[in-house]
């Protein structure tokens, strides 16, 4: 019955490695149950943010580690990075990998196909290394994206609480 709180960061590339990793203690020391991580671009910053948490001494919940309190989220939502999302699953050390689908539409210069299917890559890639993928969903969606394998659905506004009803019934729950 208790939502999760996970707090959305910006970016690395935006802010810099020692202010995000600053922010990411910051936001877990205020109580949010977890952080993403958006537009991670390479390989090499996903392992950064994989750190960020370790340094802030976070108990990051994985499959690998069930009690685990601290849920961390990375985002992969540029091309470059969908493309290496194989190396950035095979890290470990963090609890959500994500594909933004809008954000790599956009990236994509709108195409809708090219972005769905940039998201089924990411799925893909956590389905094999089992971990959790999350994307956005709405009534309208959840029962296919349930159906597709995603574990985590994020639903906003509104809506929100209707999605979720949605998608509990669509897992059996």
């Amino acid at each position: 019955p208790r939502k999760t709180l996970i707090v959305r960061i910006p970016t690395i590339e935006r802010d810099g490695l020692d202010a995000t990793r600053a922010r990411v203690k910051e936001v877990l020391d205020a109580g949010a149950d977890g952080v993403t991580l958006p537009h991670i671009r390479t390989v090499e910053e996903a392992r950064a943010a994989i750190a960020m948490f370790r340094d802030a001494g976070a108990d990051v919940w994985s499959p690998a580690n069930p009690k685990g309190r601290v849920i961390a989220m990375l985002m992969v939502e540029d091309p470059a990075a969908v493309a290496a999302a194989g190396q950035i699953a095979d890290l470990g050390g963090y609890s959500v990998l994500a594909c933004g689908i809008g954000s790599l539409t956009q990236a994509l210069g709108g195409d809708r196909a090219g972005g769905e299917a940039g998201t089924q890559k990411v799925l893909a890639e956590t389905k094999r290394v089992k971990l959790p993928n999350m994307l956005t969903a709405s009534p309208a969606d959840v029962e296919q994206r349930v159906k597709e394998g995603f574990l985590g659905l994020l639903g906003q506004g509104a809506a929100a609480d209707q999605m979720i009803q949605a998608g509990r019934k669509a897992a059996g729950r």
